[in-house]
């Protein structure tokens, strides 16, 4: 019976807590700050089960690095908890990752260092504190480049006491106390709601800025819509944006049922309204926006696309949306009201879209009350906050947690 597949972002997390907590932390390596800090420590997990597998992921590893620029990776942490448990069989595998440097020709470029949950030097017993300078939440392999280290130890006063002083740190905490942090790292977080996400995209900025509105915590992942990641994949079957993944394994991958979530979690401002008397219309505005409003939108945004009619065909197809809304705004500050509702922001990042296109003509179109509802929100708080932008998420990379603050939408 083979041991389940572990979970790779759970694993992560909990290495780069034990980085933080006790490799730097404990100042155990007083250079691996700058790197980590900079980002430039990649962490890999390996699924093999196998030693072979694991040379064959430790080969991808080193050529990965020799091939990246050390100012974007200057080193990785490949771990493996999967292989190698027992360490007299991680011990006795070491010689082979020696021996496969030195064949390959990266030994005069790399070395690895050895870290294991049950690591023991020679001649110490298995209690003893100075071991937890080498012990890591699972067993993994340090790959370091030979220049980095020769740098580094150049660059601090008796580097060659270093081991000493660590065995004097840790016999003064104590190997009870550096098991429990050890074991410390284990323990999960409370677990945070994933939304899967791309900046630009309408139907995301909608759901974010419910989310944020909300005051709900959860963790970003920006999203290139060209490579989906496979845990994208995984969770919904629609293979794009947004999808919110929750807690309990729940997914909702429709914008306007994250909307709806987020204000049945919390509803500080009332968008959803007090009675049902909102309910009818919003839906209307909203389905008239998805549908055919959409649709009028990408052929005129991509109108090179559509070639059946002219770019100012399928504006003007719009704009009998466009002045619908404006009659509405006429009346009120917001769609429905003179506060705002569910309505104006799921319609709102479209509106911006398609006023995008051409910014010149829609500035100068004839819709004021329009114009004025679009530049209140997109200068608001809120919308400034959810549009912060972030690098395209990778398995391994540090959650972006979004914290519960609360702005306000708009301006009127």
């Amino acid at each position: 019976m083979t041991s389940p597949r572990p979970d790779t972002d759970t694993v992560v997390a909990h290495c780069r807590r034990w980085v933080e907590q006790l490799v730097i932390g404990l100042n155990l390596c007083p250079f691996a700050r700058k790197p980590y800090e900079n980002g430039q420590v990649r962490f890999v997990v390996s699924h093999a089960t196998q030693p072979e597998a694991l040379l064959e992921d430790l080969h991808r590893e080193l050529e990965t690095l020799r091939s990246t620029d050390p100012q974007e990776l200057d080193t990785t942490l490949l771990i493996h908890p999967q292989v190698l448990q027992d360490f007299l069989d991680y011990n006795d595998f070491l010689g082979v990752v020696d021996n496969f440097l030195e064949q390959g020709g990266y030994a005069d470029e790399f070395q690895v260092a050895s870290l294991h949950p049950d690591y023991r030097f020679a001649d110490t017993q298995p209690d003893d504190a100075e071991n937890y300078t080498n012990r890591s939440p699972y067993p993994l392999l340090h790959i370091l480049r030979e220049n980095s280290v020769t740098q580094a130890l150049g660059s601090i006063a008796h580097p060659e006491k270093i081991p000493e002083r660590n065995i004097r740190s840790l016999e003064k905490l104590g190997a009870a106390q550096l098991h429990e942090q050890l074991a410390g790292c284990l323990k999960s977080d409370p677990a945070l709601p994933v939304l899967y996400t791309f900046r630009r995209c309408p139907y995301a900025m909608r759901a974010r800025l419910a989310l944020k509105y909300s005051g709900i915590a959860l963790e970003l992942r920006e999203v290139d819509l060209k490579a989906v990641p496979e845990s994208l994949s995984q969770a919904s079957a629609k293979d794009t944006v947004p999808v919110l993944v929750l807690p309990d394994g729940k997914v909702i991958d429709e914008s306007l049922d994250i909307m709806l979530w987020a204000l049945r979690c919390n509803d500080p401002d009332g968008w959803l309204g007090e009675d049902e008397g909102h309910v009818l219309p919003a839906d209307r505005l909203l389905e008239m926006n998805d549908f055919s409003f959409k649709q009028d939108l990408d052929h005129y945004k991509y109108a090179e696309r559509y070639p059946e009619h002219t770019q100012q065909e399928y504006r003007a197809r719009g704009e009998e949306f466009l002045q619908e809304l404006d009659d509405l705004l006429g009346e009120h500050d917001f769609l429905l009201g003179d506060s705002v509702s569910l309505a104006d922001i799921g319609i709102f990042p479209f509106i911006r879209q398609f006023a995008l296109v051409d910014r010149d003509w829609f500035d100068s179109a004839p819709y004021r009350n329009l114009q004025r509802w679009l530049d209140g929100f997109l200068q608001s708080g809120l919308f400034t906050a959810v549009m912060l932008k972030h690098p395209v998420w990778k398995p391994g990379d540090a959650p972006v947690i979004q914290r519960p603050e609360y702005l306000p939408p708009g301006d009127g």
